[in-house]
């Protein structure tokens, strides 16, 4: 089952390192929005399954012209791929979390939230996240996306290519 997942993600080919990798970041997150047992499984099995594997190659292919040593290489996949699995397992726990507690909007859990962030600002002990904390557009735009998550990520790695 998990290699069938391996099998949604996809790797544009020719378009760079970059360009396969953002698509191996964003086709793994759909095929993980699909099906979130993914996430907690993947870390269990090797990925020696056929999809696991030709995802792996093809991304490789695409980095192999940087001339970069394998652990590196193969470091640049992980780092996709651990984004992938990592954002995976929180959203299986927030679901998790929202189901257990009846929390289903972010209204509600802010309202439950509310008195413990009110209780931590009294302290006066973490001023810079109280202050985050009562800052009413603290969460517009949504400050972590995947997407942007993703990009920061490649743009750290593009550091190791010059």
């Amino acid at each position: 089952m998990v290699d069938e997942v391996y099998g949604l993600f996809t790797v544009t080919r020719g378009g760079g390192w970059r360009v396969a990798l953002r698509d191996l970041g964003t086709s793994g997150w759909r095929a993980v929005g699909r099906h979130p047992w993914f996430a907690r499984l993947a870390f269990s099995r090797p990925p020696f399954g056929p999809h696991a594997l030709g995802v792996h190659d093809a991304a490789l292919a695409e980095l192999e012209p940087l001339g970069l040593p394998a652990a590196t290489r193969m470091g640049f996949v992980s780092t996709v791929l651990g984004h992938v699995l990592g954002s995976g397992l929180a959203l299986l726990e927030e679901r998790t979390m929202r189901a257990g507690t009846g929390l289903s909007t972010d209204a509600d859990l802010a309202a439950v939230a509310a008195p413990y962030l009110d209780q931590i600002a009294a302290t006066g002990r973490f001023p810079r996240f109280s202050r985050w904390a009562a800052e009413p557009d603290r969460m517009s735009p949504p400050p972590q996306t995947f997407e942007a998550i993703l990009e920061w990520l490649l743009d750290g790695l593009s550091a190791l290519t010059e």
